[in-house]
């Protein structure tokens, strides 16, 4: 088991010093990788010895075997060769930067989430009865999106969005057959870890697409998937968690080339009959005005 599944499978049970530490190790753990113990707890202002209980808490001899671990994970991304986001001062720059950082995120993906990470995801929406895309905000917009996609390979897939009542309706009718998967795009604490933990609790399997193992709803799913965002900007970006699901909804559209077809061309029946009886129709001028006339009249009668 790697480092970062120990410390989420254990993080709900640390105390407030050893979730520093295990923050910091999950968040910038470049960083922690060159640091022995002494210049972990000097970085974040712990005992050092709460260092080295909390590596034996993960189940290492002591913090060096974890710190292995550590410049392992280092050295492979480095062998991935991700440059370094460049200074850029113009629009232009920005927006260029911007998409290169992004395209890179979206290999990151692939590196950091093992090939049974992705399958486990896909036969789990092969297999179940029902899936759940749970989002907030911006990214309940994603999960309707994905919805879509889904439900044309013949998927049953229902969005799960809005505050606790809205979502308490979506949830009708769940049972253990079903799975449910969330989008949290923020590290801080957001709605949707009470929604993973009472599905998990109810026995559904629960898939959860973080930026970062330190998110609070890691701790809440079956199996996390990691939509690393590394460019830095005030406004949330969506782009690797978009594609996360593009990709997926892709993999099974494939595999159902057929169902996708007779759907697209049923939704294009559809569209021909709806635009059929939707032709404008002209309005009667005269008797538009008539009434106007008939509502000054009243307005009149009630004045006087």
């Amino acid at each position: 088991m790697l480092f970062r599944d120990r410390i989420r499978a254990a993080y709900e049970h640390f105390s407030n010093s050893y979730r520093k530490v295990a923050d910091f190790l999950l968040d910038d753990y470049r960083t922690a990788a060159f640091l022995n113990a002494s210049g972990v707890a000097q970085h974040l202002d712990v005992d050092p010895a709460t260092v080295v209980r909390f590596a034996q808490r993960l189940g290492y001899p002591g913090y060096p075997e974890l710190a292995d671990e550590l410049q392992i994970a280092v050295r492979q991304e480095l062998a991935a060769a991700f440059a370094p986001a460049q200074t850029v001062d113009t629009n232009v720059g920005i927006a260029r930067e911007f998409l290169r950082s992004a395209g890179e995120d979206i290999q990151r993906i692939l590196f950091h989430n093992d090939t049974s990470i992705l399958e486990d995801v896909l036969n789990g929406i092969l297999s179940a009865r029902r899936v759940y895309l749970i989002g907030e905000g911006m990214a309940s917009r994603i999960m309707e999106i994905g919805a879509v996609q889904l439900a044309v390979s013949g998927i049953d897939a229902r969005p799960v969005s809005g505050g606790r009542t809205d979502r308490s309706i979506a949830l009708l009718g769940l049972t253990s057959q079903d799975i449910a998967i969330g989008i949290a795009p923020y590290t801080v604490a957001t709605e949707i870890v009470g929604t993973l933990r009472t599905l998990r609790e109810a026995g559904l399997r629960t898939y959860v697409i973080v930026r970062s193992h330190s998110s609070p709803a890691a701790r809440y799913a079956d199996v996390v998937i990691l939509a690393p965002q590394s460019y830095r900007s005030p406004l949330a970006a969506y782009s690797t968690h978009m594609a996360l699901l593009t990709a997926l909804a892709q993999a099974i559209a494939i595999q159902r080339t057929q169902t996708v077809l007779d759907a697209i061309l049923s939704s294009s029946d559809l569209w021909a009959n709806m635009l059929r009886f939707d032709e404008p129709q002209m309005p009667d001028l005269d008797k538009h005005l008539e009434g106007l006339q008939v509502g000054e009249g009243n307005q009149r009668h009630l004045v006087s």
